[in-house]
């Protein structure tokens, strides 16, 4: 059953019927191999002592013969000691096919359905992935296209600025014209009146002194200056008349000059949003990785994404072979050596590199 830990242990007493799996402990096997094989110990120990007393150095026939003999005794008992040990084993063996077998059959089962489930998920991640990538690329797009847009925008609004600013200016220029003008017909009505009370004066005086023609010169005087008076108040009726209109021109114009300049402060700082926000974009669509825009997560915390990996397909082993000594930092020491002896079992004892020689072997029979 599992523990607190997660771990599995061997009782499985919970089961119905109960069921438990019961190993020897590491003595209690080997006071039974004790038991059980006490002649292999015996003979053991005698050739153990025989092999003390075998001379260092073999000198002649004899001794040359014991030694043959000692070799047969030994390979006879080590055979021994291997089939007893296969047949020591054999239980433990099937057993322990038995328990692989039945946890891997279901673990195998496991694994190809997982596989299955994980290629059925790649295609989603790799779709998911192109299709946030499109999702992306249009929205860059569409900013793209707006801040283009805002940005004729703001182009146009600046010119009307600049065609209000000089309306507005012509208006001043309008108005100071008309302030002007006024003022000429200002005075001109005064000096007007001016001539007018002389010419006045001038026919009191000549009634005053009975001069009949300068009194009938001042009369025509007096009313050509009358008439002059008239128009000149007309004059100057009109130039106040154009004056409040350049005036109301002017704040008119001044009123559409603010307007156009707020209109395009506005346009110029939806433009400067609208590229930020592309540029934004554009650097997500640049930095996002293939693993950012397929994570999907699971209710119970798994994450599912993709992620990028190298894999290695031999298509011509001829050329893998020219240029094998590009693996030779990474190929094991063990199979080179197994490589050699099995080139020289064929006979070619060729490989640069290796020292071949023939060596004498005792051989017993």
């Amino acid at each position: 059953m599992n523990d607190k830990a997660g771990n599995l242990s061997h009782d499985l007493s919970h089961n119905n019927p109960p069921v438990r799996i019961t190993v020897s402990t590491p003595d209690e096997i080997k006071d039974y191999l004790d038991a059980n094989y006490a002649q292999f110990r015996t003979r053991f120990s005698e050739l153990m002592a025989t092999a003390a007393k075998m001379p260092a150095e073999v000198t002649n026939d004899a001794l040359h013969g014991q030694a043959g003999d000692f070799i047969k005794e030994i390979r006879a008992l080590t055979g021994n000691l291997d089939n007893a040990r296969k047949l020591e084993n054999e239980p433990f063996t099937k057993g322990k096919g038995t328990i692989d077998s039945w946890f891997k059959l279901m673990g195998d089962a496991l694994d190809e359905k997982k596989k299955i489930v994980s290629e059925r998920a790649e295609v989603y991640a790799n779709k998911k992935k192109e299709q946030r990538r499109l999702e992306l690329e249009a929205e860059q797009k569409r900013q793209r296209e707006e801040a283009a847009r805002l940005a004729q925008e703001a182009a146009e609004t600046a010119e009307r600025k600049r065609v209000a600013e000089e309306a507005a200016q012509e208006a001043s220029r309008a108005l100071e014209e008309a302030k002007n003008n006024k003022d000429v017909m200002e005075q001109a009505r005064l000096d007007c009146e001016a001539d007018l009370a002389t010419a006045k004066l001038r026919k009191a005086n000549a009634r005053r002194d009975r001069d009949d023609a300068a009194f009938n010169a001042a009369s025509e005087e007096i009313e050509t200056l009358q008439n002059k008076l008239k128009a000149a108040k007309a004059d100057l009726t009109n130039a106040r008349a154009a004056q409040a209109q350049a005036l109301r021109n002017a704040e008119e114009e001044a009123k559409k000059k603010r307007a156009a300049e707020k209109a395009h402060s506005t346009a110029a700082g939806e433009h400067v949003a609208a590229e930020g926000r592309a540029a934004k974009t554009e650097h997500r669509v640049a930095n996002t990785s293939d693993a950012d825009l397929a994570r999907s997560r699971g209710e119970h915390g798994a994450v599912s994404t993709i992620a990028k990996r190298w894999q290695a397909t031999i298509i011509d082993l001829d050329k893998v072979r020219e240029n094998v000594a590009m693996l030779m930092p990474y190929i094991d020491p063990d199979v080179l050596r197994v490589a050699v002896n099995k080139r020289m079992a064929t006979g070619n004892r060729d490989v640069p590199g290796v020292h071949y020689e023939q060596v004498a072997s005792n051989v017993t029979v």
